[in-house]
């Protein structure tokens, strides 16, 4: 798959994959969305997805993923849309590093038994206007946790 330089958009959402993503997934430089998805997803996110420096969208949703999120994704420094909900086995905390993601607008972490709280730094990202903290706690979000969705704090209330 890291041959695959031109790539743009990458959708791997099939309950008939077996796999892993591969680590040469980090060499496809000009990626702007990557979606991995079902149950057929084995293994840890690779390290390497922090090279993917154009990567606008990132969606990580309903696999048998395992282990933490790696700080490295906080090196996707185009980032605006990320989903890790309904991955049961990913675990651990949402790493601090996340917070250099200036350009992340939407977050969902829903059904994922990530560590609680949302760190303050992804909070205070600039552009930040949703985050779906189920089952996390969201102590710098201004809604009410019954609601699970809205605002980070100097958002605008967007």
């Amino acid at each position: 798959i890291g041959n695959l330089e031109e790539l743009r958009f990458l959708y791997l959402e099939s309950e008939f994959f077996n796999s892993t993503i591969p680590m040469s997934i980090g060499k496809l430089s000009n990626l702007k969305e990557l979606f991995v998805g079902k149950p057929g997803f084995h293994g840890s996110i690779p390290t390497t997805i922090g090279a993917l420096a154009n990567l606008e969208a990132l969606k990580i949703w309903d696999t048998l993923l395992t282990g933490t999120l790696p700080t490295e994704l906080g090196e996707l420094s185009s980032l605006v849309f990320l989903d890790l909900g309904v991955n049961p086995s990913i675990e651990g905390p949402i790493p601090t590093e996340m917070g250099r993601l200036t350009m992340l607008e939407h977050l969902a972490v829903r059904n994922t038994p990530l560590e609680s709280p949302i760190p303050d730094e992804i909070c205070a990202l600039p552009r930040i206007y949703i985050l779906y903290s189920l089952p996390m706690e969201c102590q710098c979000c201004d809604y009410p946790a019954s609601d699970n969705q809205g605002s980070a704090p100097g958002s605008g209330n967007r």
